[in-house]
């Protein structure tokens, strides 16, 4: 089995990186750029060094081990085939001793989509320790943003495949996007929605008080991952959502320990162009797709590789879209109220947090019956897990298999007077459910500590016997005695996209916000509000468990200590986190489609 490994990305690591010469209207930066902007595969966003010609800059890579070669690609960010600028650029790529590689590309709006990609080539050191990049215009105007992008110096090795067993089990990881853990039987939801994991969860450990690490997609999947808070990965916004090749990742960690990794993500924001298909054999993106063709396409994975030791990555987005299949709908949403629509919804929405006026009894009807079609999602996911178990056991593998259901964040229904997720850090947006059960695993049952799901990579990889490498260390949450440590330490989540709210104005939106779960205390931190205030919030979860109540007038000095205690958190973040690229306009544009943003 041909394992590729990222030892460094050039582009991130702009430590490798002397400029010769730049454009003095444009000079050389990197960042996630795309030919065909929100675009996949060749015409997708890639990090880059941006080099509006006339521009040069040299990489020096020292001694590197002789296995070693250069990937990249040349082309163009979106904006070249804008404009009336046109012309071509000559790119090239010199090394001491070598053949130059050379390429020239068009640009301007005359250019047709089919070649408006990225041209990808592959670059042997042989013993060189430094090359030198460059373009130049061949013929033109302008100063176009042409890129060199990837520039990954990566090995390739060949690694047996292993076998499975129930000494040796597969692993299927089942993220639910935007799924609350109260939807569950297992913790206590009585509408049926979920017997495939309830059944999981009777046969396996549930964590009755687990949290993700933030309310949002990017920064919370990242932190499954990698095992690390979004203050030390670093995928926190638009503006840094690009996974860092520096980091270890749980598939990468099983490949190379000869297992078949398969990743198979239905929310466009877990992708390849992201670089969160790293350790994955197959990973595949899609576009909002439904559980059932994700699952159609990961049962046939698992058909071609059924001989091979697996992990199975899913990420399933039905809650987060609100469109269950007919049946579920029928059954668990048939009667929407008068006027009923999606759109609807947020507008009323905007108008709560604007301060404006608007009808409070039709917006709680409305969002009852978003509940119900959220739990009809819910339902469909449950129902294609039920799918996947068959077919393992149809394969001979169920027994030989660990399972892992959780999500990435949960979603609020007006708990604390706003909708949908990403803007607050209370549990109905950061609690999430967390059941693991296979060979190995306790049979039923039930942690009630807090813990993280951000400690699954070195939890598997102990249960698994595997040593967990560099930022893949962490709390082995199998083990009660460091569950049981673990719940006594502080536990942190943030968003950039917060929203605070305010009894006084409209309440102030994306925004920077922290909190931290110590004892039985939640505290909130906007660093910097609109008005040039630092606001808090505290909550004491033992007498106020929904976290209403907020006493941060009472207890100013408890306020300013656990404020000490964020500070820190980020501090020590921002010593150990990597370089993380920019997603660009693309990413930015992505964040707005899917309300994020400019709400």
């Amino acid at each position: 089995m041909p394992i590729t490994e990222v030892q460094v990305s050039l582009v991130a690591e702009e430590a490798f990186r002397e400029v010769l010469t730049e454009n003095d209207a444009a000079p050389i930066e990197s960042g996630t750029f795309a030919p065909q902007g929100m675009s996949s595969g060749d015409s997708g966003p890639l990090p880059a060094v941006v080099m509006p010609p006339p521009a040069s800059a040299r990489f020096r890579i020292g001694k590197l081990d002789p296995r070693c070669r250069l990937e990249f690609a040349v082309g163009f960010d979106i904006a070249a085939y804008e404009g009336d600028a046109a012309g071509v650029v000559a790119f090239r790529l010199e090394a001491p001793g070598g053949e130059p590689i050379e390429f020239e590309l068009p640009y301007g709006k005359q250019v047709p989509n089919a070649k408006r990609t990225w041209r990808r080539s592959i670059w042997i050191p042989e013993g060189a320790e430094e090359f030198v990049l460059s373009t130049k215009l061949a013929s033109g105007s302008g100063a176009p943003p042409a890129c060199f992008a990837s520039l990954e110096l990566v090995t390739q090795d060949e690694r047996p495949r292993e076998r499975a067993s129930a000494e040796a089990p597969n692993l299927v990881v089942l993220v639910v996007d935007t799924l609350r853990y109260d939807r569950l039987g297992a913790y206590g939801n009585e509408r049926g929605l979920t017997p495939n994991i309830d059944a999981l969860a009777q046969r396996g450990t549930l964590f009755e008080r687990a949290y993700s690490a933030a309310p949002w997609t990017w920064p919370s999947t990242a932190s499954i991952l990698t095992g690390l808070t979004p203050a030390e990965h670093g995928v926190q916004s638009h503006q840094a959502c690009y996974l860092a090749d520096a980091l270890d990742t749980l598939p990468e960690a099983l490949q190379r320990e000869g297992w078949t990794t398969g990743g198979f993500s239905a929310n466009p924001l877990i992708s390849a162009s992201k670089a969160f298909d790293q350790g994955f054999e197959r990973f595949e993106s899609y576009e909002w797709k439904h559980a059932d063709v994700v699952m159609d396409d990961a049962i046939s994975w698992l058909r071609e590789i059924a001989e091979w030791r697996f992990f199975l990555y899913l990420q399933v987005v039905d809650p987060h879209d609100y469109r269950p299949s007919q049946q579920n709908e029928r059954r668990f949403a048939p009667d929407p109220p008068e006027g009923f629509s999606r759109k609807g919804v947020r507008s009323l929405l905007g108008k709560e947090v604007l301060g404006e006026a608007y009808e409070r009894e039709r917006m709680e009807r409305w969002v009852a019956h978003l509940e119900d079609l959220y739990d009809a999602c819910v339902a469909d996911v449950d129902r294609e897990l039920g799918r996947l178990i068959a077919e393992l056991e149809a394969q001979g593998q169920l027994d030989n298999t660990i399972f892992v259901v959780t999500s990435d964040h949960g979603e609020e229904f007006l708990d604390h007077g706003l909708l949908y997720h990403g803007s607050q850090l209370h549990r109905e947006l950061v609690g999430i459910p967390l059941v693991i059960a296979g060979p190995g695993v306790a049979a039923g049952q039930r942690v009630d500590r807090r813990v993280e799901n951000r400690f699954l990579a070195p939890t598997l990889l102990a249960h698994f016997g595997l040593e967990a490498p560099g930022n893949l260390e962490g709390v082995d949450l199998l083990d009660a005695e460091a569950v049981e440590a673990a719940s006594r330490e502080a536990s942190f989540v943030t968003t950039s996209q917060g929203i605070w709210r305010r009894a006084d104005g409209p309440d102030w939106r994306n925004l920077d916000m922290h909190g931290v779960r110590l004892g039985d205390e939640l505290f909130l931190w906007l660093p910097e509000a609109p008005d040039g205030t630092s606001p808090v919030a505290l909550f004491d979860l033992a007498a106020d468990p929904d976290a209403l109540v907020d006493l941060s007038g009472e207890r100013p000095e408890r306020c300013e200590a656990l404020r000490g205690v964020v500070e820190r958190w980020l501090q020590r973040g921002a010593e150990v986190r990597p370089n993380v690229l920019s997603g660009g306009a693309g990413a930015l544009e992505m964040l707005r489609k899917l309300g994020y943003v400019d709400r």
